[in-house]
């Protein structure tokens, strides 16, 4: 539904078209502002207070709504605020790594260590990615590759794995 600004005279006009229905007399919402606005116009400050406050309660909430991405949702029914708040985790995630990598790269160029250092570079793909029975996130592997590697000797180690097949021994530890 769209946000639209209502003003206190469209809360008046509903109230009196809903009066005329009670009697039987049913006028469409076009119709509403000839007859509602002589009553209108007739009526003290006092007696426009309540619609007055039901038209700022309304415009406060619609603007709420827009702000916070309310009711604004993707063709899946995903709600865009969540999207962006994954997006904007995922973005700090990401910073926080490449910050994590080059404070250790800085430390092994001043400790002069950056030569012998093993950096791992994994890649994954998988068959799918489903949820656990905790509401995790979970993948199915369908291919697992490790590779080891330092600037003095190179390539060292490496892996591949094939569907769902263990972590190799020498990665893990074992």
């Amino acid at each position: 539904m769209p946000r639209i600004k209502r003003m206190p005279f469209y809360f008046f006009m509903l109230d009196v078209q809903k009066k005329h229905a009670e009697r039987g007399q049913r006028y469409s919402l076009k119709e509403m502002p000839e007859i509602a606005g002589p009553l209108w116009t007739g009526m003290s400050k006092e007696d426009k207070k309540p619609y007055e406050e039901r038209a700022k309660a309304h415009n406060a909430s619609q603007s709420s709504a827009s702000s916070s991405g309310y009711n604004i949702k993707t063709c899946h029914g995903i709600d865009y605020t969540e999207i962006q708040k994954e997006q904007r985790q995922v973005a700090s995630e990401q910073q926080q790594m490449k910050r994590g990598v080059s404070e250790m790269i800085s430390k092994a160029i001043l400790s002069k260590k950056i030569a012998t250092m093993s950096f791992f570079v994994i890649h994954i793909n998988y068959f799918c990615e489903y949820k656990g029975s905790e509401g995790e996130q979970k993948f199915d592997a369908a291919e697992l590759a490790i590779l080891e590697f330092s600037l003095a000797d190179g390539i060292g180690r490496e892996e591949m794995e094939l569907e769902n097949s263990p972590v190799p021994g020498w990665f893990n530890g074992s």
